[in-house]
């Protein structure tokens, strides 16, 4: 069904999810072969991303009126350019910033699991629950007890694993549609 609750006909756009599936698959074959290249990539891609939201500030910054939110458009349009340029300048470095960002994320939402594990307990998920922030804080360590050599690679691996689940997702989603399957979130999937 889409969005509006209309029933899509069979094979009217399972083809877009294949094609988006199968190009994400390719891509997450080709970040896990070489996951140096994908999390340079990836550093590049943010650090552009930064530059021109630095530049949107800029014209914002220019283009408003008042003194108050033009000065702070302006300072934060700065300093999205510098950290941008920054990160272009010297790559291995935000390399290891990032990394340790990811690492820092995995360990405070490692932990916050735990924590709720705990308050769980009397329920029968609750173990799982414990597995995944354990799981999370250990990643977290792994990463931590070596960032030279987890910065040229973990950004790599976890964009390849992104691409691999969304491609899977995707391609089951657009053959569910090749089908004649109704796909709706919240609902089992159903034949004709």
């Amino acid at each position: 069904m889409s969005p509006t609750g209309e029933a899509l006909a069979p094979g009217a756009t399972a083809w877009v999810y294949l094609l988006i599936g199968v190009v994400s698959l390719i891509g997450a074959i080709l970040a896990l072969a070489n996951p140096l290249q994908a999390s340079i990539s990836v550093n590049l891609i943010l650090a552009w991303t930064f530059v021109a939201v630095g530049i949107v500030q800029l014209v914002f910054a220019l283009r408003a009126s008042g003194v108050g939110g033009s000065l702070w458009a302006l300072v934060l349009g700065v300093l999205f350019i510098v950290l941008g340029g920054a990160m272009l300048y010297n790559p291995m470095a935000s390399l290891i910033s990032l990394t340790l960002l990811v690492a820092s994320l995995f360990l405070v939402i490692g932990l916050f699991k735990l924590l709720l594990s705990f308050r769980l307990r009397p329920l029968p998920m609750w173990p799982a629950m414990f597995v995944s922030g354990l799981a999370s804080v250990v990643l977290a360590g792994m990463i931590l007890g070596n960032v030279p050599v987890a910065a040229a690679s973990i950004l790599g691996v976890l964009l390849g694993v992104e691409l691999l689940i969304n491609g899977l997702a995707t391609v089951l989603v657009g053959l569910a549609m090749r089908r004649g399957r109704r796909v709706h979130p919240g609902r089992r999937a159903k034949t004709r």
